[in-house]
C-alpha cells in the first residue's frame, strides 16, 4: 500500500507487484526482461493516477528513471539505478568494451554500467580495469563502486 511515500529501486522491486491506493485503486508493476537489463511496466487506471504530473494515458507506462507516481494522495518515485556489481561474462554474444575496444570474452570479469547498460572489462587478473579507468563511463555515468546511488528523490517529492 502507498500509505506513505516510497522509493522504488530498479533492483529491489518484486517481479510482479500490486500496490493499493487509498480509495481501492490498484497499480500493477510488472517486470519485463530485455537483454542485460530489465524494464518495469506500470498498469493502472483512474483520474487520480498521475506520472510526472500527467494522467496515465491508456493505463500503461514503462517506468523511466526519476518517474514520480501519484495515486490520489499517495506517491512514489522510481529509480532505474542499481549498485555497480562485478560479474563474470557468460554470454556467447560477441561484444566489445566501449573503453578499450577489445572483445569481451566468456569468463572475463565485467561490469554492466547501471546508467547505460554498456558492458566494460573490470578484470584485475587480465589487467583490464576499463570501467573504473575514468570517473565516468563513455556516456557520462559515474563509475563509483561505493554502493551509493547517484540519484535520490528530493524531499519535496517524498
Amino acid at each position: 500500500s502507498l500509505d506513505q511515500p516510497e522509493y522504488w529501486l530498479n533492483d529491489k522491486l518484486e517481479p510482479a507487484s500490486a500496490v493499493d491506493g487509498e480509495h481501492g485503486q490498484r497499480l500493477l508493476i510488472h517486470r519485463v526482461d530485455r537483454g542485460r537489463g530489465v524494464a518495469w511496466v506500470l498498469m493502472g487506471r483512474g483520474d487520480d493516477l498521475l506520472v510526472n504530473g500527467v494522467r496515465l494515458a491508456g493505463g500503461v507506462r514503462v517506468l523511466q528513471h526519476k518517474d514520480h507516481v501519484l495515486l490520489g494522495q499517495a506517491e512514489a518515485c522510481y529509480s532505474a539505478e542499481s549498485v555497480v556489481r562485478v560479474e563474470t561474462y557468460q554470454d556467447k554474444d560477441k561484444i566489445f568494451c566501449p573503453r578499450c575496444k577489445l572483445e569481451v570474452t566468456p569468463g572475463q570479469r565485467i561490469v554492466a554500467c547501471p546508467g547505460c547498460e554498456l558492458v566494460y572489462h573490470q578484470d584485475e587478473e587480465a589487467g583490464l580495469l576499463c570501467f573504473t579507468f575514468a570517473e565516468t563511463c563513455v556516456n557520462g555515468h559515474s563509475t563509483r563502486f561505493d554502493g551509493v546511488l547517484q540519484w535520490q528523490p528530493s524531499q519535496e517529492l517524498l
